[in-house]
């Protein structure tokens, strides 16, 4: 499923570590990345209405998540995920975010899965001490994903805070007056 290039190894955990995030720019294989993308548009056409840019929390036993399951269960990945997150491994949901043109569909700055998943705590001490297991979000990009698109950006470093889901207009503010934001821009295919 992913590319032959596709390594996550000391660099990729030591930029987790640093920033709270990476990017592999080697991921998907071609093939891969068609058959996801055919995944994700008969999952948005078919089964939701045509006003419907979110799918949350798709069932893995649904046939259209199983080539998203596949990703997850590359070794490679697994071993990354081990050494980053520790055990258990627990796939907690598959979201599907579409961004179509004229979008008014915002999202706000947020941070995930630290609090908000049944049967995970996480305290302020263990943010910052990085304790182990911890979860991870894996975006996948199907599109070019940048500002632009509607995309994300990041503030390095803030992992290590336990800001909640929505996170405060405060540190979003401070983040970006220090120019500490950067933009989380994907290919196709990179996650």
């Amino acid at each position: 499923m992913l590319c032959d290039a596709f390594r996550a190894g000391r660099e990729s955990l030591q930029c987790f570590d640093e920033d709270g995030f990476c990017i592999f720019e080697s991921f998907l294989r071609p093939q891969h990345l068609e058959e996801l993308r055919s995944s994700f548009d008969t999952r948005l056409r078919e089964l939701l209405a045509d006003n419907v840019e979110v799918d949350l929390g798709v069932n893995w036993a649904c046939p259209s998540a199983e080539p998203f399951l596949r990703v997850l269960q590359d070794e490679r990945l697994l071993d990354f995920l081990v050494e980053l997150c520790g055990l258990p491994l627990v796939a907690m949901r598959l979201e599907l975010f579409e961004k179509r043109p004229g979008s008014t569909n915002l999202i706000p700055w947020h941070q995930d899965t630290y609090t908000t998943h049944v049967g995970f705590s996480w305290s302020p001490a263990e943010a910052e001490a990085a304790a182990k297991p911890h979860p991870v979000t894996l975006w996948v990009a199907l599109d070019t994903a940048s500002s632009e698109s509607g995309g994300m950006e990041m503030v390095p470093g803030r992992h290590r805070e336990l800001l909640g889901a929505a996170v405060p207009k405060g540190a979003i503010v401070d983040a970006a007056a220090h120019g500490h934001s950067v933009e989380y821009k994907l290919l196709p295919g990179q996650a």
